[in-house]
Protein backbone atom coordinates (compact mmCIF):
# COMPACT_ATOMS: atom_id res chain seq x y z
CA UNK A 1 0.00 0.00 0.00
CA UNK A 2 1.43 3.40 -0.91
CA UNK A 3 2.47 5.64 1.93
CA UNK A 4 -0.17 8.28 2.54
CA UNK A 5 -1.66 10.49 5.21
CA UNK A 6 -5.11 9.21 4.30
CA UNK A 7 -6.99 7.20 6.91
CA UNK A 8 -8.81 4.04 5.97
CA UNK A 9 -11.45 1.98 7.68
CA UNK A 10 -11.93 -1.75 7.36
CA UNK A 11 -15.02 -3.50 6.09
CA UNK A 12 -15.27 -7.20 5.27
CA UNK A 13 -15.71 -7.68 1.53
CA UNK A 14 -19.01 -9.42 2.11
CA UNK A 15 -20.36 -6.97 4.71
CA UNK A 16 -23.45 -6.21 2.62
CA UNK A 17 -24.39 -9.90 2.79
CA UNK A 18 -24.44 -9.91 6.59
CA UNK A 19 -27.93 -10.90 7.77
CA UNK A 20 -28.20 -7.69 9.83
CA UNK A 21 -27.57 -5.60 6.71
CA UNK A 22 -29.76 -7.76 4.49
CA UNK A 23 -32.62 -7.53 6.99
CA UNK A 24 -32.75 -3.73 6.52
CA UNK A 25 -34.87 -4.55 3.46
CA UNK A 26 -37.83 -4.78 5.84
CA UNK A 27 -37.91 -0.96 5.77
CA UNK A 28 -38.14 -0.84 1.96
CA UNK A 29 -35.50 -1.00 -0.76
CA UNK A 30 -34.59 2.71 -0.82
CA UNK A 31 -34.54 3.05 2.96
CA UNK A 32 -32.39 -0.11 3.22
CA UNK A 33 -29.79 1.29 0.83
CA UNK A 34 -29.78 4.67 2.59
CA UNK A 35 -29.46 3.02 6.02
CA UNK A 36 -26.62 0.85 4.73
CA UNK A 37 -24.84 3.96 3.46
CA UNK A 38 -25.37 5.73 6.77
CA UNK A 39 -23.83 2.75 8.55
CA UNK A 40 -20.70 3.07 6.41
CA UNK A 41 -20.62 6.82 7.09
CA UNK A 42 -20.86 6.20 10.83
CA UNK A 43 -17.83 3.92 10.64
CA UNK A 44 -15.97 6.49 8.52
CA UNK A 45 -16.79 9.25 11.02
CA UNK A 46 -15.60 7.09 13.91
CA UNK A 47 -12.34 6.18 12.22
CA UNK A 48 -11.56 9.72 11.09
CA UNK A 49 -12.24 11.15 14.55
CA UNK A 50 -10.88 8.15 16.53
CA UNK A 51 -14.08 7.83 18.55
CA UNK A 52 -14.13 4.02 18.80
CA UNK A 53 -17.49 3.81 17.05
CA UNK A 54 -19.29 6.51 19.03
CA UNK A 55 -20.70 9.69 17.53
CA UNK A 56 -22.94 12.59 18.45
CA UNK A 57 -26.52 12.64 17.23
CA UNK A 58 -26.06 16.07 15.66
CA UNK A 59 -23.44 14.59 13.30
CA UNK A 60 -26.07 12.41 11.61
CA UNK A 61 -27.32 15.26 9.44
CA UNK A 62 -23.84 15.92 8.08
CA UNK A 63 -23.14 12.25 7.31
CA UNK A 64 -25.88 11.99 4.69
CA UNK A 65 -27.08 14.39 1.97
CA UNK A 66 -30.57 14.21 3.44
CA UNK A 67 -32.69 16.28 5.83
CA UNK A 68 -31.51 15.67 9.39
CA UNK A 69 -34.79 14.10 10.47
CA UNK A 70 -34.50 11.53 7.66
CA UNK A 71 -30.91 10.69 8.73
CA UNK A 72 -32.16 10.24 12.30
CA UNK A 73 -34.88 7.87 11.07
CA UNK A 74 -32.25 5.84 9.22
CA UNK A 75 -30.20 5.64 12.44
CA UNK A 76 -33.30 4.35 14.19
CA UNK A 77 -33.58 1.63 11.53
CA UNK A 78 -29.97 0.63 12.20
CA UNK A 79 -30.75 0.44 15.93
CA UNK A 80 -33.86 -1.68 15.39
CA UNK A 81 -33.03 -5.22 16.50
CA UNK A 82 -35.05 -7.04 13.85
CA UNK A 83 -34.47 -10.80 13.66
CA UNK A 84 -30.68 -10.61 13.84
CA UNK A 85 -30.00 -7.75 16.27
CA UNK A 86 -29.11 -4.09 15.85
CA UNK A 87 -26.10 -2.67 14.01
CA UNK A 88 -25.90 0.42 16.19
CA UNK A 89 -27.06 1.51 19.61
CA UNK A 90 -28.57 4.97 20.09
CA UNK A 91 -29.22 6.96 23.22
CA UNK A 92 -31.99 9.51 23.18
CA UNK A 93 -33.05 12.46 25.30
CA UNK A 94 -36.49 12.97 26.87
CA UNK A 95 -37.95 14.09 23.54
CA UNK A 96 -36.74 11.00 21.70
CA UNK A 97 -34.01 12.89 19.84
CA UNK A 98 -30.81 10.88 19.27
CA UNK A 99 -28.03 12.23 21.50
CA UNK A 100 -25.31 9.67 20.68
CA UNK A 101 -24.92 6.59 18.55
CA UNK A 102 -22.47 3.68 18.75
CA UNK A 103 -21.49 1.17 16.08
CA UNK A 104 -21.72 -2.10 17.97
CA UNK A 105 -18.99 -4.17 16.28
CA UNK A 106 -16.65 -1.24 15.50
CA UNK A 107 -13.60 -2.61 17.36
CA UNK A 108 -14.03 -6.05 15.81
CA UNK A 109 -13.04 -4.69 12.40
CA UNK A 110 -11.36 -1.34 13.05
CA UNK A 111 -8.49 -0.16 15.19
CA UNK A 112 -9.41 1.54 18.43
CA UNK A 113 -8.11 4.98 19.37
CA UNK A 114 -5.63 3.37 21.78
CA UNK A 115 -4.30 1.08 19.04
CA UNK A 116 -3.91 3.92 16.55
CA UNK A 117 -2.14 6.16 19.08
CA UNK A 118 0.13 3.27 20.14
CA UNK A 119 1.07 2.64 16.50
CA UNK A 120 1.84 6.34 16.00
CA UNK A 121 4.01 6.43 19.11
CA UNK A 122 5.76 3.22 18.05
CA UNK A 123 6.58 4.82 14.70
CA UNK A 124 7.89 7.94 16.41
CA UNK A 125 10.02 5.86 18.76
CA UNK A 126 11.42 3.88 15.85
CA UNK A 127 12.23 7.10 13.98
CA UNK A 128 13.98 8.52 17.07
CA UNK A 129 15.96 5.31 17.42
CA UNK A 130 17.03 5.46 13.77
CA UNK A 131 17.89 9.14 14.00
CA UNK A 132 19.80 8.80 17.27
CA UNK A 133 21.09 5.32 16.41
CA UNK A 134 23.75 3.40 18.25
CA UNK A 135 26.56 5.36 16.61
CA UNK A 136 24.78 8.71 17.18
CA UNK A 137 25.95 9.93 13.76
CA UNK A 138 22.62 10.25 11.95
CA UNK A 139 22.28 13.98 12.54
CA UNK A 140 25.92 14.67 11.65
CA UNK A 141 25.69 12.42 8.58
CA UNK A 142 22.49 14.12 7.42
CA UNK A 143 24.08 17.58 7.62
CA UNK A 144 27.22 16.34 5.87
CA UNK A 145 25.23 14.63 3.10
CA UNK A 146 22.84 17.51 2.49
CA UNK A 147 23.46 19.55 -0.63
CA UNK A 148 24.54 23.09 0.01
Amino acid sequence: MPRTDEKFYKMALNWTEDPKIASLGRFGAVEAVLARDLFGQMIRYSRRNLTDGVGPGEALGSLMPLPEDHARQLAAYLADPGSFGPLVEVSTDDTGRIVTWRVLAYAKWNDTRAEVLARIESGRSAARARWNGADGNAGRNARRNATR
